[in-house]
């Protein structure tokens, strides 16, 4: 399972693929054995060498699987592929965590295998797919990043090219003869120019050849553009450098001799490379880019996309370079992440904000806004990677009234559907370039507060989001009045922040100002009105006023079966709140009925992973311990601490909280060290992020003591029993 065939113009690097193959065999004390990350920066060839590797070595492995690595989404639906294609006569579960043990578990039962996980820039999204390796089990990673052990991996250096090597791949890509000295002597000059890149050697080449030129006509050519040329760019690690010049200049000739074509499609499929500069570089979808074509404000790069038989010209001229690579399946568009960057940093500030305006058009139109019902949440999963690289990394000085509606769209996405890091990076910048066009108390600029708040709300950063959500009150009473809807939904959710902190007094005096003044304005049954009377429910709960709660709870809900329907988000959240307030009550077969429809519904909606389909499990997993049902409990724990690590991290205050929910269920079925274990890692983790005095960090603590208590009498009672039985002998 290779999606590339065989580099057979792969020049050199006998030595590194000799080393690499040693690694992979070799068994050392100390060391990540059998599992190699081929690292270096972009261009220098990590992917290729991993290919060549893969047709030379062949023979020593019975199966081998390609990987793109480039998130846990592309790592998810590759690993999906492998158990599709090895285990076809099982189904495929929803969970990848699932899909990844059975695949785990297929590998572990095969003699030898090969593994490459390609691009895996971002080291952090592997865990949980790196299978167990041996000696004749394999597994290469090709990575920018030079910290192979955080991996873990041993780290092997892609270098640049040698000389010779250099040269001879430039002859062989170019199409000239390998026994001429004068040929071999100027594309030694050639490559020296270049850096020794390959990726710069191989469009160099393209651009010689697809040109006609003489070999002699390269480098002046390439000279005479020498007072354009930029240094490295940031990307560039610091230090000594081999190569005084960029790969710029190379990438600039290609696209004026693009511009040039006689084929009459080169000045628009210069625009469509600036185009993709700003899109996902590992796979631009050609339908996200028809999609979106109506958004865009450029009559010929629209009428471009629109008209596939020109757009299959366009795209055909920028391959021929060597700027782009088509794939089939899905159709789709790669484009080197440094091409992406020498066009970006060729842009002045006024440019770079023209594209970003298209861009933006072209994600607005292609891109929905999140529908209430989530039935087009797989549609924005799909496309949410179009853009997000590149807005991840978005200038600070770009100003664009479409950008900022689309990091609001982006953003709002995101943190429904529970990727809060992503979100609030996105809601940063969406909150700078409002500033930056309407100013600090501009409508636009509040709500993108409002919203990043409620995202650090979501990831635990109680202490920012309560910052902000004084800012954005204040804001609010003094320009849009007390009593203004939006002034009212900043003040519930700055409530919500002193719930999370524990301020529950706090939390209600806003709350119930909030919920009378939705009940004036917009009446009893009102989906925000039942919002406020939910977060005043939540709170009486963290109070203790279990009855008000109830009471509450039960209006909540039924009102809002009645007007948003049983499976509405909102409902399904009234539905977990009031099950939380009959746990309390000590009605668990109530409270069970109502959580196993949540976590139906959840699942069903938003998925396995979502956040709140793991609090939904999590809130069963807890009552099912207080039934007795530990097995179940402890299943359903245990599955909702593995995501909760992967998909909010290990520190997050929800995972601890499921870390310290396990160690109860563990302490009800004997297995006290663990239990332990686990409750002192909750607590100490609590009291880091929430506090040593916040409600949950007390409540763990006070399990975590009678724990303890718990074990020293058990101790104790063995002790005398043996007592016992020395005194009977």
């Amino acid at each position: 399972m290779v999606p590339y065939q065989e580099n057979r113009l792969f020049v050199g690097r006998e030595e590194l693929l000799s080393q690499l193959f040693e690694m992979l065999h070799d068994s050392q004390e100390y060391q990540h054995n059998h599992r190699v990350a081929l690292y270096g920066l972009g261009g220098v060839g990590k992917t290729q060498t991993a290919l060549k590797y893969v047709y030379s070595k062949k023979k020593y492995y019975r199966s081998i699987f390609w990987i793109s690595a480039v998130n846990q989404a592309t790592l998810r639906t590759e690993f999906q592929k492998i158990m599709t294609l090895t285990q076809p006569n099982i189904p495929v579960p929803d969970s990848p965590d699932q899909i990844a043990n059975l695949v785990h578990a297929w590998l572990q039962q095969q003699s030898s295998w090969l593994l490459i996980f390609d691009n895996l820039d971002d080291i952090n999204v592997i865990e949980g797919f790196l299978p167990v390796n041996n000696n004749r089990r394999h597994t290469l990673i090709t990575t920018r990043n030079p910290n192979a052990e955080y991996i873990p991996a041993q780290g092997l250096e892609v270098n640049l090219m040698s000389g010779s090597e250099a040269t001879k791949f430039f002859l062989i890509r170019a199409g000239f003869p390998l026994d001429s000295e004068s040929y071999i002597n100027e594309a030694g000059r050639i490559v020296k120019e270049l850096g020794y890149l390959p990726l710069a050697i191989e469009q160099a080449a393209a651009y010689t050849r697809e040109s006609k030129r003489k070999i002699e006509e390269y480098l002046p050519l390439y000279q005479a553009s020498r007072s354009s040329r930029q240094h490295l760019y940031n990307w560039v690690p610091h230090g000594p450098r081999a190569y005084q010049y960029s790969v710029a200049t190379t990438w600039n000739i290609s696209i004026t001799q693009i511009v040039a074509d006689p084929s009459g499609f080169g000045v628009i499929a210069s625009y469509l490379l600036y185009l993709f500069a700003f899109l996902n570089p590992d796979g631009i979808l050609i339908e996200f880019l028809q999609r979106g074509s109506p958004g865009i404000d450029d009559d010929e790069l629209r009428d471009l996309l629109e008209d596939e038989v020109r757009l299959d010209g366009a795209l055909q001229l920028l391959q021929r370079f060597s700027l782009i690579k088509l794939i089939s399946k899905p159709r789709s568009i790669t484009i080197h992440r440094m091409v992406q960057e020498v066009i970006q940093h060729n842009m002045n500030d006024d440019t770079l904000s023209l594209w970003w305006d298209l861009i933006a058009g072209l994600f607005l139109s292609a891109f929905p806004e999140l529908s209430e019902d989530y039935k087009n949440l797989p549609e924005c999963r799909k496309y949410q990677d179009q853009i997000l690289p590149s807005l991840l990394s978005l200038p600070p000085n770009i100003k664009s009234p479409a950008l900022d509606s689309a990091l609001h769209r982006l953003g709002w996405f995101l943190r429904n559907d529970g990727k809060y890091v992503e979100a609030r990076e996105i809601g940063e910048s969406k909150v700078r370039v409002s500033q930056a066009l309407s100013g600090a108390n501009a409508p636009d600029t509040l709500t993108g507060m409002h919203n990043l708040a409620l995202t650090y709300w979501h990831l635990g950063r109680y202490d920012d989001a309560m910052s902000l959500g004084k800012r954005v009150l204040n804001a609010s009473k003094e320009i849009l009045g007390e009593r203004h809807l939006d002034t009212l939904t900043a003040m519930g959710n700055l409530a919500a922040t002193y719930r999370g902190l524990g301020r529950y007094d706090d939390a209600m005096s806003l709350e119930k100002r909030v919920l009378d003044a939705s009940k004036e304005i917009l009446g009893e049954k009102h989906p925000d009105t039942l919002t406020a009377m939910g977060n005043l429910a939540a709170t009486y709960r963290g109070l203790g006023r279990y009855d008000d709660a109830m009471s509450l709870g039960k209006r909540v809900l039924d009102a809002s079966k009645e007007i948003l329907g049983e499976k509405h988000l909102d409902t399904l959240r009234a539905m977990g709140n009031l099950a939380g307030t009959y746990r309390g009550l000590g009605r668990h077969d109530d409270a069970m009925s109502l959580e196993e429809r949540v976590l139906d519904a959840s699942k069903e909606i938003l998925g396995e992973k979502h956040p709140d389909t793991l609090t939904a499990m999590g809130n069963l997993a807890s009552t099912y311990r207080e039934l007795g049902r530990y097995d179940d409990a402890m299943s359903l724990g245990k599955r909702v601490l593995d995501a909760s690590k992967e998909v909010l991290g290990e520190k997050h205050h929800d995972t601890l909280r499921a870390t310290g929910n396990l160690a109860n269920t563990l302490m009800h079925i004997g297995m006290v060290e663990e239990a332990i274990s686990l409750a002192t890692k909750c607590v100490e983790g609590l009291e880091t992020v929430l506090g040593k005095e916040h409600p949950s960090t007390l409540v763990y603590r006070n399990n975590l003591e009678e724990m303890r208590r718990e074990a020293l009498e058990l101790r104790e009672n063995s002790m005398s029993v043996e007592e016992m039985e020395i005194d009977e002998e």
